[in-house]
């Protein structure tokens, strides 16, 4: 990341933070920052092996592209061709990977929550499908299902957006 973006990042926090703590609600944001903190970084630690082997693989399709052998007769540095070329290929296809298992990572936390003691979407499913509640589980289903459909929309636009070669939403290059 680079300094200028990280910087911007951390601005926009800051003044979310400070405008939750203005209206109130910076106990309830923290309550729910620190509720999720754990399912979160758990199923990260799970799922991080798969992504890495991805993003390694990607990474070493990339390298052989004519475009990186381009770059570097040019004389551009080898970091900004990993960083800038190779990367927004390489990030494609864990993108793509995300977008596949997110309703299994949203679904599948009820280990996770059990193990935690806490409450959330994974065990909320799961005690309605044992109660058989069926509008509770067709309702948390199409959430979900929403939830993951606008996720795989955004994933059709990422490439238009991450990769030079397609160009600009429909510039017609």
């Amino acid at each position: 990341i680079r300094p200028h973006r990280l910087l911007m990042g951390l601005a926009i926090a800051g003044i979310c933070i400070g405008i939750w703590w203005a209206a109130g609600w910076g106990r309830f944001a923290a309550d729910i920052l620190f509720r999720a903190a754990v399912p979160v970084l758990a199923m990260a630690a799970l799922s991080m092996g798969e992504f890495m082997l991805i993003t390694q693989t990607g990474m070493s399709l990339a390298m052989g592209e004519d475009y990186v052998t381009t770059a570097g007769a040019k004389g551009v540095r080898t970091r900004l061709i990993r960083d800038d070329h190779v990367g927004r290929n390489a990030v494609l296809t864990v993108l793509s990977r995300l977008a596949v298992s997110l309703p299994y990572l949203l679904t599948g936390l009820v280990v996770i929550e059990t193990a935690v003691s806490w409450s959330g979407v994974g065990s909320f499913l799961f005690s309605a499908v044992q109660q058989q509640d069926l509008p509770v589980v067709m309702s948390t289903l199409a959430i979900i299902g929403l939830f993951t459909l606008v996720i795989r929309i955004a994933l059709d636009v990422a490439p238009a957006v991450l990769d030079p070669r397609l160009g600009v939403l429909g510039d017609g290059t």
